[in-house]
């Protein structure tokens, strides 16, 4: 992220995105917007946050690029057969997969306050929120479908009751001088199931799965003349990977290189600009889990054994 801020010469505390660090029109990550996003209208920038060109150019890119094909389909017509009214439990599961009549609208009241200040050299954002979501829907698959209602369902969407999530988000900027400049942020979260489901796997008070407590980036970037180099290091807090939360994937920090020159052909209108970048990502080779699952099949109520 923060050498995409760079890249783009962007305020990096006026991009917001969804929890997981996606943002723009196609919600792409950093890294592919870096890798995919192109310029599609022409003004000289892959503005994929307000050009909706850019947008419908990017993604096609990234389709062209991961093999698809001219002629070929961009997306797929699903059929979805339930059980009837064979249903095994009262909270939205037939015996096959979901009975969509009975999954509940899912609903999120959320109160956020924050400050942001903007100097000549310094830059500082910190935020406080808190969440609460009501009926929350998730998918159920694999072992943890098997789990919730005890059939050989391949899938499943049940309502899971509540959910609350609090925490702290800051970020800050500071230019050096000479291209040089500082970038961090930190974010601190805290989820948490409010209700039980019917059959336990959900038990009320444990954190959430997926859901990192602690994320924070860092990085010393140089930017100047055309010339472009940055040091970033990310650092990420436990992950639970179970609902009882007997299983979690281990907190971990990586570090990435990156090092660019971009120069700009003025009276060109076939090629505007040439450049190269260099990225190495995981500097130091670090081994970690970026995740935590069951034989890949998704997220069940317990595993100690962390098959």
């Amino acid at each position: 992220f923060l050498v995409f801020v760079r890249d783009q010469k962007l305020d990096a505390l006026s991009v917001r995105g969804s929890y997981a660090g996606a943002f723009g029109i196609p919600q792409f990550m950093p890294g592919s917007w870096r890798r995919w996003g192109i310029d599609f209208d022409g003004d000289g920038r892959a503005d994929l946050r307000a050009s909706h060109a850019d947008a419908i150019g990017s993604v096609a890119n990234y389709f062209a690029r991961n093999g698809w094909r001219p002629g070929e389909a961009v997306v797929t017509r699903a059929r979805l057969q339930g059980a009837g009214n064979d249903t095994l439990f009262t909270d939205n599961v037939t015996a096959t997969g979901t009975d969509y009549s009975r999954v509940k609208p899912e609903y999120a009241d959320n109160f956020d306050v924050g400050y942001r200040y903007a100097g000549r050299n310094v830059g500082l954002s910190a935020t406080v929120y808190h969440i609460t979501y009501t009926n929350k829907i998730v998918n159920l698959s694999g072992t943890a479908a098997k789990d919730y209602t005890n059939t050989g369902a391949g899938s499943v969407l049940v309502n899971v009751g509540g959910l609350e999530s609090y925490g702290t988000e800051l970020a800050a900027n500071y230019r050096l001088g000479g291209g040089f400049s500082l970038l961090g942020t930190f974010s601190s979260n805290r989820a948490t199931y409010t209700e039980n489901t019917p059959d336990g796997t959900i038990l009320k008070g444990k954190r959430v799965v997926d859901t990192p407590d602690l994320i924070a980036s860092y990085g010393l970037l140089y930017n100047r003349d055309g010339f472009s180099a940055g040091l970033v290091g990310k650092s990420t807090g436990k992950l639970y990977g179970t609902y009882s939360n007997d299983n979690y994937a281990k907190a971990y920090s990586v570090f990435d290189f990156n090092l660019g020159y971009t120069r700009t052909l003025p009276g060109r209108d076939f090629i505007r600009s040439i450049g190269f970048d260099l990225n190495v990502a995981n500097v130091a080779d670090k081994s970690y889990l970026g995740a935590v699952s069951t034989n890949d099949q998704g997220y069940v109520k317990s595993d100690a054994a962390g098959t």
